[in-house]
């Protein structure tokens, strides 16, 4: 009875032990599996940024009224509040198991942005403006003339176009000598308006949309 009691003793202080290392070997896999997985995150960020970055160059390369889009990857673990566009860069801001890490993608052209940083992959865009590139979900304002010759108090009247999948208002702002057939235009998701210009000198119009994306349409009168 003695040597079976210690044979029981035995097996069930040998199963305990098995069942430590198993434990331990399942925590350290899993920890290596999370870790693999923000990587790849991290990764897959790193990579979308750096499209958008070519894209960007190409679409102000080609010149106000271009629009290229991509996919961009956003990390399930993005600090929201610290990712950011700035004149210069991307900042995407991840958080892992030792603190947080910036992703910083540099950008070759000016820029501008409305991005909301949600986690998920999403379809944004590069649209090219006079100066700068417009990072967006939503494109709202596209226009390929943004120079315009004129005989003093002529006129001309160029396409305004919503190329997104929302509506935006167009405000219309234009120097003194230069006269609008509207100052505010409600534009319908991949719709288009006409925009009446009369000048009696040179100037400038300036639009903007809802969403902040602008343009500076140049006249110039002889």
């Amino acid at each position: 009875m003695y040597k079976k009691g210690q044979a029981s003793i035995e097996l069930i202080s040998i199963l305990a032990v098995a069942l430590l290392v198993l434990g331990i070997l399942i925590a350290t896999s899993r920890s290596a599996f999370e870790d693999m997985q923000t990587s790849l995150d991290s990764q897959l960020a790193e990579r979308s940024l750096s499209e958008l970055s070519s894209l960007a160059k190409l679409a102000y390369e080609s010149g106000p009224g271009s629009l290229q889009r991509t996919t961009l990857h956003v990390p399930n673990t993005i600090v929201q509040n610290e990712s950011y566009i700035s004149s210069t860069l991307i900042n995407m801001q991840v958080e892992h198991k030792y603190g947080v890490k910036d992703i910083p993608q540099p950008f070759e052209v000016p820029l501008r942005g409305d991005l909301t940083f949600e986690p998920g992959d999403y379809d944004v865009y590069a649209a090219s403006h006079t100066g700068y590139v417009f990072i967006t979900e939503n494109p709202s304002l596209l226009t390929t003339e943004t120079l315009i010759y004129l005989q003093p108090n002529a006129e001309r009247t160029i396409t305004i176009k919503n190329p997104g999948q929302k509506e935006t208002i167009i405000t219309a702002l234009p120097d003194s000598g230069i006269t609008l057939d509207w100052s505010s235009q409600k534009i319908d998701a991949g719709k288009d308006a006409q925009l009446k210009i009369t000048a009696a000198s040179s100037g400038t119009v300036r639009l903007t949309s809802t969403s902040g994306e602008s343009e500076t349409i140049t006249v110039k009168v002889s």
